[in-house]
C-alpha cells in the first residue's frame, strides 16, 4: 500500500444505533491520506451513512477523530438542496459563506458534472432526483475543500450521468485532496476508487487496495468484475434486538423533559445568534423577507378581521348590559354614550398583546415552525453546516429577528382592528356621532396597561420559542408535528401565565 500524508484519521470509534442492538462501530479505525479516493460499501443498515455523519459532526460516538472540518464538504444522499432557491442560488450561497473564496463559478461546476447552463435558473423543486444529487455535488465542488464526503452520490443516475460525476470526482482527487464515498454501485466504485472497504460488524475490512484510480478500460473491467463478485458475497447484517417502541412511549416523563430541554437549549441558541453577524446582507434580507411574509404579511388581513370582530363584539356586549341594567331611574342618570365614555379605549391596549400573541403563535408560529422543521428533517440544515454555511448565522439569526418584528406588527394591527370594530359598533349600536373621541386610547392608557412592555416581552418570547423549537433536530414528519404543537402549547401557556401575573399585580 502506498503511504499518503494523513487527511483523516479515526481510531477506536464506537457507537450503537439503539440500546440492545449490535454496535454500529466497534473500535473502528480508518486512515485516509491525501490523494486517496476511499469507497466504503456494505449491506443495507450496516452504518455507512452514519459513519459519514460522525465524521462531519464528530458527535454521538466515542473515539478519536482527526480531520479539518473547515476543509471538509459532504454531499448527502438525497442532495438536501434548499427548495426555495434555484440551482444557481444554491451554489452561490455556499460560495458566499466560504471563508476561502473559490474562483469557480456556478456555471463551471455545473458543466463539470454534465448539466447544461440552462439548468441554473431552474427551481430545485422541478429537478429530478438524479439532477438534485448532481447539483448537490456541484455545490460541494465550488467550495474546493481538502476532503469530500459523498453519501451514495450515484443513486438514481443513468450511465452517462455516472460517467460525468465520476470524472468530476476523480478530477478533484489530487495530491492535496481526498474523498470518502459510500456506494454500492460496482460500476461507479470501479471508476473512482483507489481503495475499497467493507463496513461489517462495526469494523472496516479492506476488500481492495488498487493504490491508483483506474487508468485504462481493461483495468476498469478487471476491477468491475472483481468488485461485483465481492458485493454479491456480502452477508446480510444482524439487525439485533428490536427496539421497544410504541404509543405508550409518548407518556413517559423523559419525552416531556426532552421537549423542555430542546426548548431551553433552542432559546439560548437564538439569543446567542443575535450576537453573530451574517457575512451576507443579501442572504439576511432573503430569509428575513421570506419569514416576515410567512408569519405576518400573509395573515395580516386575518389578524385585522379577528381584531375587528372582537372589538365589535365587546361593544355589543356592553350594549346588551346597558339595555338590561340602565332602566328606570338609573337610565335617566347614566346614558349609553356616557357609559362608553367611562370605558374609553383602555380595554383595547389591555387585550391586544396577550390575545394577539396567542393568535400569532397558533397561526404564524405553526407555519414557521413547520417550515424550519422540514428543513431539519430533509437534511438541508445539516447539509449547509457541512458545507461551511453556519445555520445560526444563515437561518437562526434572521428568523428570530423577523418573527419578533412580525409579532410586534401583528399585535399593533390586531389592536387597530379591535379599536376599529369598537368604533363601528359604537356608531351603529349606540348611535354615537363621533365614537373615536369617546373611545380614544390615551397615553395614560398605554402606560397603565404596559402595552409596549408586554408587546416587546411577548414578541421576544414568541420568536425565541418558534425559532428554537423549529430548528431542533428532527428526522421524521412526526417530530416536525410534535415540535410544532409544542411551540403553540409552550408559548400560549407562558403568555397566559405572564398576563395573569400582570393582572394580579
Amino acid at each position: 500500500m502506498t503511504l499518503h500524508r494523513g487527511c483523516l484519521t479515526v481510531k477506536g470509534l464506537c457507537s450503537r444505533a439503539r440500546k440492545g442492538a449490535p454496535p454500529l462501530f466497534d473500535n473502528l479505525d480508518l486512515v485516509v491520506g491525501f490523494g486517496e479516493s476511499v469507497v466504503i460499501c456494505g449491506a443495507s443498515g450496516s452504518g455507512k451513512s452514519t459513519l459519514l455523519q460522525v465524521l462531519i459532526n464528530g458527535n454521538k460516538a466515542s473515539g478519536y477523530i482527526t480531520v479539518n472540518r473547515q476543509q471538509t464538504a459532504m454531499v448527502y444522499q438525497k442532495g438536501a438542496l434548499l427548495d426555495y432557491f434555484n440551482v444557481r442560488q444554491n451554489i452561490d450561497l455556499v460560495q458566499r459563506f466560504s471563508k476561502q473564496k473559490s474562483l469557480l463559478t456556478a456555471k463551471e461546476v455545473i458543466a463539470e458534472i454534465g448539466l447544461p447552463d440552462s439548468l441554473l435558473g431552474r427551481p430545485v423543486s422541478s429537478l429530478s432526483g438524479g439532477q438534485k444529487r448532481r447539483v448537490a455535488i456541484a455545490r460541494a465542488l465550488v467550495r474546493e475543500p481538502e476532503l469530500f464526503l459523498f453519501d451514495e452520490p450515484d443513486t438514481g443516475m443513468d450511465l452517462s450521468a455516472l460517467k460525468d460525476v465520476a470524472s468530476a470526482v476523480v478530477d478533484r482527487v489530487t495530491s492535496i485532496t481526498s474523498a470518502v464515498t459510500v456506494s454500492h454501485n460496482p460500476y461507479y466504485i470501479s471508476r473512482i476508487a483507489t481503495r475499497v472497504l467493507e463496513l461489517r460488524a462495526g469494523k472496516l475490512i479492506e476488500l481492495f487496495d488498487w493504490e491508483t484510480i483506474a487508468e485504462t478500460d481493461d483495468q476498469f473491467d478487471q476491477r468491475y468484475r472483481a468488485l461485483t463478485r465481492a458485493l454479491e458475497e456480502m452477508p446480510i447484517p444482524d439487525e439485533g434486538v428490536p427496539s421497544q417502541s410504541g404509543k405508550i412511549g409518548y407518556l413517559m416523563p423523559t419525552v416531556w423533559f426532552s421537549g423542555a430541554w430542546q426548548w431551553l437549549k433552542g432559546g439560548v441558541k437564538c439569543l446567542l445568534s443575535l450576537l453573530t453577524l451574517t457575512p451576507s446582507i443579501k442572504d439576511f434580507a432573503n430569509i428575513s423577507i421570506r419569514v416576515f411574509w410567512q408569519t405576518c404579511l400573509s395573515g395580516l388581513l386575518f389578524y385585522l378581521l379577528v381584531g375587528t370582530t372582537l372589538g365589535a363584539t365587546t361593544i355589543a356586549v356592553v350594549r346588551t348590559l346597558a339595555d338590561n341594567a340602565l332602566t328606570g331611574i338609573i337610565g335617566m342618570l347614566l346614558k349609553p354614550d356616557r357609559l362608553l365614555e367611562m370605558m374609553g379605549g383602555a380595554y383595547v391596549v389591555f387585550l391586544a398583546p396577550a390575545v394577539a400573541s396567542m393568535l400569532f403563535v397558533a397561526r404564524s408560529g405553526s407555519i414557521c415552525s413547520a417550515w424550519l422543521g422540514e428543513l431539519q428533517r430533509g437534511g438541508q440544515v445539516r447539509a449547509l453546516d457541512s458545507l461551511g454555511v453556519n445555520p445560526d448565522r444563515y437561518l437562526r439569526f434572521p428568523v428570530t429577528l423577523s418573527v419578533f418584528a412580525a409579532c410586534v406588527v401583528t399585535i399593533a394591527v390586531f389592536a387597530i382592528g379591535v379599536w376599529g370594530g369598537s368604533l363601528l359598533s359604537a356608531r351603529y349600536l349606540f348611535e354615537v356621532a363621533e365614537p373615536w373621541n369617546i373611545l380614544a386610547v390615551s397615553d395614560d392608557d398605554l402606560r397603565v396597561s404596559q402595552f409596549w412592555i408586554k408587546t416587546t416581552l411577548y414578541s421576544s418570547f414568541t420568536a425565541i420559542t418558534i425559532t428554537g423549537l423549529g430548528m431542533a433536530p428532527k428526522i421524521s414528519g412526526e417530530e416536525v408535528a410534535r415540535d410544532t404543537t409544542r411551540v403553540i402549547i409552550y408559548a400560549t401557556v407562558c403568555v397566559s401565565v405572564v398576563e395573569l401575573l400582570y393582572a394580579l399585580m
